[in-house]
């Protein structure tokens, strides 16, 4: 093989990998995510508190150790934000606010969820055992008038009345809640069946101490009645229980709440509020221009609380934008469109330069259209954000912003299609370096 074909061979070698670099640059922006920005945080008990507020008899400090996680992401398509290059109205803007606000609300519902189940977990498991030790302290009392709190805790381990097997007791009446079917009624009874066993339990111990336990009718009554004015607020018109369902209407009262105005609203307290197990199903009207469908244009049969969620917080979004919102935003579009079609222009045109060279006698093409333009997308949307989160808080002003703001404890994340193109810039100029040589030599030769 002479030198010139050995030559020719590698050049063709060369242009076959740029060429695969520029197809994966272009066609990258179409499969993945444009931009996306994912936020991680833990939503800690004192936080929980806020909206536990809003069940009335809801102790809040039960929840004061519990911590949900909380991951939200919101995306920019490649298409989406191209479209706004042919768009003149707002129409587009409407769409892209719906999309994302839609998605968060599929993002947070299941945290709410988790919220609700850990508040029935919770005021199960605090009621159980409120009554069992109010039940053993008032025998204990009976029997020895001078006991000590201290006495009365070493009775309830001597007795078997541990933490770990009350939590067992618990756990049957919290998995009755999910079981199909249950009712108000099915969860009292449960609950009253887990406090039999816990005396017998504890009259099996044989302490001499505690005696011979009896729970009084009078003092199922009452237990069944503090359980039942707490489930109620979970329950439909014919008793059944849907957790989940109430704690969302719980969350759309407490954001229709949030989003009054102490000038031209009602205040909270004078939101109509729904009786037990009537679910609300109308918004609470206001006077903005709105970027989502009315719930009045909803028939019966679509309105639930997750269509309300999603509706309220379109609503309270849309509340706090600036007026010149869709504008800024429309504009912001238009400039990354402008940059992506740069960058796939400049792919696009190294593939038209290759191609047309299969038929020149010099093959080798110049690579700066792809080195200096195709990696822009990439190297603003991901790399310097992520470059930004890295330094920031390790420069003494920007970290004492982070902690005053409690940034530090978000989990932010960036992610951009562009980070494939940035990534075949590199490499481009990694082979630019022998690929150059070649191209000068093939130039020479010709």
């Amino acid at each position: 093989m002479s030198n010139s074909t050995f030559q020719k061979s590698v050049i063709f070698f060369f242009n076959f990998v740029i060429a695969l670099l520029c197809l994966a640059s272009v066609v990258s922006n179409f499969v993945f995510p444009l931009w996306r920005v994912s936020l991680s945080y833990t939503v800690k008990g004192d936080q929980l508190q806020s909206l536990a507020g809003q069940i009335e008899g809801l102790d809040a400090e039960t929840l004061a150790d519990m911590e949900i996680p909380l991951s939200l992401s919101v995306t920019l398509e490649t298409a989406d934000v191209i479209l706004f290059l042919f768009e003149e109205d707002t129409s587009a803007t409407k769409q892209l606010l719906d999309k994302n606000v839609d998605s968060l609300v599929d993002q947070i519902l299941p945290t709410v969820d988790a919220f609700g189940e850990s508040v029935m977990q919770e005021v199960a498991k605090e009621t159980i055992r409120e009554e069992v030790y109010t039940q053993i302290k008032n025998q204990l009392i009976q029997n020895n008038p001078d006991i000590s709190e201290e006495r009365i805790q070493e009775i309830l381990q001597e007795t078997g009345l541990t933490e770990d097997y009350l939590s067992e007791q618990t756990e049957e009446v919290i998995s009755a809640f999910y079981e199909e079917g249950a009712t108000v009624d099915s969860i009292c009874e449960k609950t009253l069946d887990v406090l039999d066993s816990v005396v017998t339990k504890a009259n099996e111990s044989g302490s001499d101490e505690l005696g011979e336990m009896e729970i009084t009718e009078e003092d199922k009554q009452q237990l069944e009645e503090k359980l039942r004015e707490f489930l109620e607020k979970f329950a439909a018109e014919d008793s059944s229980l849907d957790p989940k369902e109430t704690l969302r209407s719980l969350l759309l009262e407490y954001l229709r709440a949030s989003g009054q105005t102490d000038s031209d609203q009602d205040s909270p307290e004078d939101l109509p509020q729904p009786s037990p197990g009537t679910e609300q199903t109308a918004a609470i009207p206001r006077e903005t221009d709105s970027f989502v469908r009315p719930l009045a244009d909803l028939s019966e049969e679509e309105v639930s609380s997750e269509q309300e969620l999603k509706t309220e917080l379109k609503q309270l979004i849309n509340d706090q934008l600036p007026e010149n919102a869709a504008g800024i935003l429309a504009l912001v579009c238009k400039v990354l469109a402008a940059i992506v079609l740069l960058s796939m222009l400049a792919w696009v045109y190294l593939l038209l330069k290759l191609f047309f060279r299969l038929f020149s006698d010099r093959h080798a093409i110049k690579l700066k259209a792809g080195i200096l333009l195709g990696g822009i997308p990439g190297l603003l949307l991901m790399v310097l954000p992520m470059l930004a989160l890295y330094l920031l808080p390790r420069i003494p002003y920007t970290a004492a912003l982070f902690a005053e703001f409690g940034l530090a404890e978000l989990g932010l994340s960036f992610f951009s299609a562009g980070v494939f193109a940035f990534g075949a810039a590199i490499l481009l100029i990694l082979i630019s370096i022998p690929y150059s040589a070649l191209r000068r030599k093939e130039r020479r030769s010709n």
